[in-house]
């Protein structure tokens, strides 16, 4: 990391919900202009830990069962998206955005994930996408709940934090 502050810094983040699921306290840094992948298997933790750093920013925390619900998961989709993308920003956190898209729409998620990072703002992406993986600056993996990789993001590495 630079001399550049961090755009997200986590200490002790953790969730726990009461049946082995959930997050064990994650500490972790994102600099400026990274494009990081999180990744692992269902339950890891990695919609936890997207769940609680974009609430953790907004105060929002007692709030996160108020959430709206009534959207499809591919309309939940576009309109996170586009409501992330429309306003500046230093810290984007997408869980999944490749679900519910088509080829096409998931090539230009792709790109524009890309774009967002040139211009130095920072993706954390929850995904398998392995296209994503030329973009990445970096992988982060989670396993139970717990940090099980933190390096460079190659297509291998994903299969094996997936399970694949």
């Amino acid at each position: 990391m630079s001399d550049t502050p961090p755009v997200l810094r986590t200490t002790d983040l953790g969730k726990d919900y009461g049946d082995g699921l959930g997050l064990v306290t994650l500490d972790l840094e994102v600099g400026p202009g990274e494009l990081i992948m999180l990744v692992g298997p269902n339950g890891a933790g990695k919609s936890t830990f997207l769940g609680l750093a974009s609430l953790e920013m907004f105060n929002l925390e007692s709030r996160a069962d108020d959430l709206p619900s009534k959207f499809s998961r591919g309309l939940k989709q576009k309109t996170g998206l586009v409501l992330g993308l429309i306003r500046p920003f230093t810290l984007l956190l997408v869980d999944e955005p490749f679900v519910g898209l088509d080829t096409p729409g998931q090539e230009t998620l792709v790109e524009v994930l890309g774009d967002i990072t040139e211009q130095g703002a920072s993706v954390i992406c929850s995904t398998h996408q392995l296209d994503l993986v030329p973009k990445a600056t970096r992988c982060v993996g989670l396993r139970d709940g717990e940090l099980s990789y933190d390096g460079p993001a190659t297509a291998a590495k994903i299969r094996e934090l997936v399970g694949e």
